[in-house]
């Protein structure tokens, strides 16, 4: 009878196994602009790949999805088959809560979780961030507030709807000059942040404090335009074989906004000092991945 009722037991665990959601395998961890809703897309067409029902879920950076709890976390996943699961926060590599609280969940649940990160020249990351603002005031002001920022935290929303409802936007210079200005100081307040989501190497370090670097899949955004190299780099990181017969997405659009260019004299001029600016900080960024970019590093 007991041999039975064990045996039953393990049916109805498998069975749930299968019907209840459960949380992500993968993190795509950030950062802004540099391809994440790419790769979300490019991992959801592929087999075994099941990203969550919504890209962002925003659940360890934001307070109002995190004291949701695990349950309501889960939900945000289709139950079905054990595919990798998966999901895409542009905001969790640079916001220093995250790190501390994704381990606190792994710890919690079990999980051993894999994290991808990707990485953009950050000066011209910085210039495609305040672009993309810049656009959202002349255009989607109103609606960007009321419903991309609804549940950000409070200084968060308040910091960056008073960006939104300047009369003029601030020019790129006065933005980069403005985030320097936040980072000598040691501002708490984390947006609006062109310059300092650009210091990798700072919120690398951060997660190790939580995470073992083996853990982490490092790609550069053009690497997205070529399929089979990235599928190639999943198969080694995740110890998985991906069937080689599938039809490969194509090449990746890497999410460009409709923005218009500002290539005036200041821009560039901008742009120049930021590489600089960069410099050392690529560099150590670079010794801690153990391989280098063509970030205007020579």
């Amino acid at each position: 009878m007991k041999t039975f009722l064990a045996w039953l037991a393990s049916v109805f665990r498998k069975k749930a196994a299968v019907s209840s959601p459960t949380g992500p395998d993968l993190l795509i961890l950030g950062t802004a602009k540099a391809g994440t809703t790419s790769l979300f897309e490019f991992l959801n067409n592929l087999p075994g790949f099941s990203g969550a029902l919504n890209k962002e879920l925003r659940y360890f950076s934001m307070d109002h999805y995190y004291h949701q709890g695990t349950d309501w976390y889960h939900r945000q996943f289709e139950a079905g088959p054990p595919n990798i699961k998966f999901e895409a926060t542009p905001h969790y590599l640079y916001f220093p809560a995250v790190a501390e609280r994704v381990h606190r969940y792994q710890y919690e649940t079990g999980k051993t979780l894999k994290f991808i990160v990707l990485l953009r020249e950050p000066a011209t990351r910085a210039y495609s961030a305040w672009n993309m603002e810049r656009s959202f005031h002349q255009h989607r002001a109103v609606d960007i507030i009321e419903n991309h920022y609804k549940y950000y935290n409070p200084d968060l929303r308040a910091s960056l709807t008073n960006l939104l409802l300047q009369k003029e936007f601030p020019s790129f210079q006065q933005a980069v000059l403005d985030d320097i200005e936040r980072l000598n100081r040691h501002d708490p307040l984390l947006e609006p942040s062109y310059v300092r989501k650009g210091l990798y190497a700072r919120q690398i370090l951060h997660w190790k404090k939580w995470f073992d670097l083996r853990h982490f899949l490092f790609l550069e955004v053009r690497e997205l335009c070529e399929p089979a190299l990235v599928i190639k780099k999943l198969e080694a990181f995740l110890g998985i074989k991906i069937n080689p017969n599938t039809k490969l997405p194509a090449n990746a659009k890497l999410n460009r906004g409709q923005y218009e260019q500002i290539p005036n004299e200041t821009t560039m001029q901008t742009l120049e000092m930021l590489k600089e600016f960069y410099r050392p900080y690529n560099k150590e960024l670079f010794e801690i991945l153990g391989k280098q970019f063509d970030w205007n590093v020579s």
